[in-house]
């Protein structure tokens, strides 16, 4: 079936999130910004968006490791959907381990999650 793409952010804590900002076609202006839950959920309004938690796994750094790592981000641009994506900054804040299984799924089924981006952007 299609693969959806997600928005990943780290949980700063009082209702603060921290996420490279920018759209699927906006990606030239990212930014690693903090943001409220509030602009995470804008952000995706009108797209049938839904805010999950996801817990760490074990492997996870210390809670106080992964914000401080969160907010020595903070400012960087550079977006690379293959190479340092969202869920690349996530991860590496989480576990020292720059990873995105979005882009795994996608080089298994490039064609799957192509259609899904044009059928999302023709909405």
């Amino acid at each position: 079936g299609l693969m959806a793409l997600t928005h990943h952010a780290i949980y700063l804590g009082d209702g603060r999130i921290m996420h490279f900002t920018g759209g699927v076609t906006d990606k030239a202006n990212a930014t690693c910004k903090v943001d409220t839950l509030r602009a995470l959920y804008n952000f995706g309004k009108g797209s049938h968006v839904r805010v999950e938690v996801i817990e760490h796994p074990a492997e996870a750094l210390p809670r106080h490791i992964i914000v401080h790592r969160a907010l020595s981000r903070v400012g960087e641009t550079g977006y690379n959907l293959f190479s340092n994506n969202c869920e690349h900054m996530v991860n590496w804040c989480i576990s020292g381990r720059t990873t995105s299984q979005q882009m795994e799924r996608f080089l298994a089924d490039p064609l799957g999650l192509g259609r899904e981006i044009l059928d999302k952007q023709a909405e």
